[in-house]
């Protein structure tokens, strides 16, 4: 004869009457008892849920029997008051079950829709498909481990997205560049074909649906672009398919991206621009005066014409036209003591004398740098930079200098100065000249390896003991 066991009823936790340990004691035992027994063959998981569906079910029943629970309440005297137990059920601000008052989604944010204690795959409010690319950072579940919420690593709109190359260990990789998102993504795929070391992550990557993204671990790469290299962080994936994601942060440091302070006057350098419009121009004429001195003792000179090169004939005549219908020459039909053949130059040779008037003009302010008719402005903030560049734009109208509009560069992080790269974080190598060097034969001569010397002095600055270096060439 086949002995059924039956489980135990629902735990009562009442403290009334006392004997609340005797009865958990004898409930526990009867419950392990059936668990060893009726569901020997059965895995830990449904032995969990046989717990629950005891309590759950019991429960339920009883609901059903006495009706509600004041009216049971009434009529037996015995239901408890403060029962600890509960009735499982999915709980609708973070989809799981839980003891009452312990969702893990209180005091939580939602990413979705940025309102409070719920998870966003429990949200009722449509989520924002254009975050679908996105990698934000979400809640932290520790101290020492960092969660950040990823819509999809998968390459879904291929036509509408950023994209950039980068030139990793001698290969090239295509990877998206997400402004929205707050960590670089890589897949296991891409970093073992790159040859990196993964090592262990605490990283958490969250889909917005609640669902976990799988994390391999993590590299740290030289990636170069456009000539410069970068070390960049990459959290990666095991998700089959998953792009390269470039985030906010190295978009920034890449250049691909430039932050500009807002203004609470909404003060901007395009109306700073039209404001002083008049001090941008083909030519302008300084309101002061050089008086040239001649030695009456030495006799006048007139030299013969110099014929111009058939090639820049055109040019000249052109330019000769231009300047006349500017007023910086004009004809003269009537003999004339001095007479001196025009020199044809790529680039004007500005005299000494200007430079002194520059440095007359602008040379009290502060932040201005000025050599001939390159003139450099720098600051600390927007702000100012807004103010240093009005007070030069007032300086050009009252000295009657004009500035030529398409060579002006306004709010930039990066400048090419007189031969040298300005950077917020100082001077660095202008990738143009190295080129140029990398791209020198080799010296065969005693003429040439001056040459190549002559280039190399450049990177003395950038270049520790260099002379000692080159010294055996």
């Amino acid at each position: 004869m086949a002995l059924k066991l039956n489980p135990p009823n629902q735990m009562i936790f009442k403290t009334e009457g006392g004997h609340l340990a005797e009865r958990w004691k004898t409930w526990k035992e009867t419950m392990m008892l059936y668990l060893d027994f009726a569901m020997k063959n059965n895995t830990e998981k449904e032995k969990c849920q046989a717990i629950l569906y005891v309590n759950s079910v019991d429960a339920l029943r009883k609901k059903e029997r006495y009706g509600k629970k004041g009216s049971y309440q009434k009529k037996n005297k015995d239901f408890p008051a403060n029962k600890t137990s509960f009735i499982s059920k999915r709980c609708t601000k973070c989809l799981t079950e839980h003891p009452p008052r312990k969702c893990p989604a209180n005091g939580k944010q939602c990413l979705n829709c940025s309102k409070f204690n719920h998870f966003a795959k429990a949200c009722r409010i449509p989520r924002k498909t254009k975050k679908l690319h996105e990698v934000e950072q979400g809640q932290s579940g520790s101290e020492n481990e960092e969660e950040f919420q990823v819509g999809t690593v998968k390459d879904t709109h291929p036509k509408s997205e950023w994209k950039i190359t980068l030139n990793v260990r001698a290969q090239t990789i295509t990877a998206k560049v997400d402004t929205g998102a707050q960590a670089n993504v890589m897949s296991k795929f891409t970093a073992e074909k790159l040859g990196a070391m993964i090592e262990k992550s605490s990283v958490k990557l969250t889909a917005y649906s609640g669902d976990k993204i799988p994390v391999f671990g993590q590299v740290s790469l030289p990636c170069f672009y456009k000539g410069e290299k970068y070390w960049m962080k990459f959290i990666v994936t095991s998700t089959e398919g998953a792009q390269t994601i470039i985030g906010l942060d190295s978009s920034e440091k890449l250049n691909l991206i430039r932050r500009v302070d807002e203004l609470n006057n909404n003060k901007n350098i395009e109306d700073l621009v039209e404001k002083y419009k008049d001090a941008f121009g083909e030519l302008g004429m300084l309101k002061t005066h050089y008086h040239m001195r001649i030695d009456e003792n030495i006799e006048p000179i007139v030299s013969a014409a110099r014929k111009i090169p058939h090639s820049q004939r055109d040019k000249v005549e052109t330019e000769l036209k231009r300047m006349e219908k500017l007023g910086v020459i004009s004809k003269d039909e009537e003999p004339t003591d001095w007479v001196n053949p025009i020199i044809v130059v790529n680039k004007p040779n500005a005299p000494e004398v200007y430079q002194k008037s520059m440095d007359k003009f602008f040379g009290d302010l502060e932040g201005i740098a000025c050599y001939v008719d390159d003139l450099c402005v720098w600051s600390n903030s927007f702000e100012q930079h807004f103010e240093r560049q009005e007070e030069v734009f007032k300086r050009a109208r009252e000295c009657g200098l004009k500035f030529n509009a398409g060579k002006c560069e306004f709010i930039k992080e990066e400048i090419d100065y007189l031969g040298q790269v300005f950077t917020e974080n100082g001077i660095k190598v202008d990738q143009k000249k190295i080129s140029a060097i990398i791209n020198m034969s080799i010296p065969k001569s005693k003429q040439e390896l001056m040459r190549f010397l002559g280039k190399m002095t450049y990177l003395m600055k950038f270049i520790p003991e260099m002379s000692s270096k080159t010294a055996p060439l």
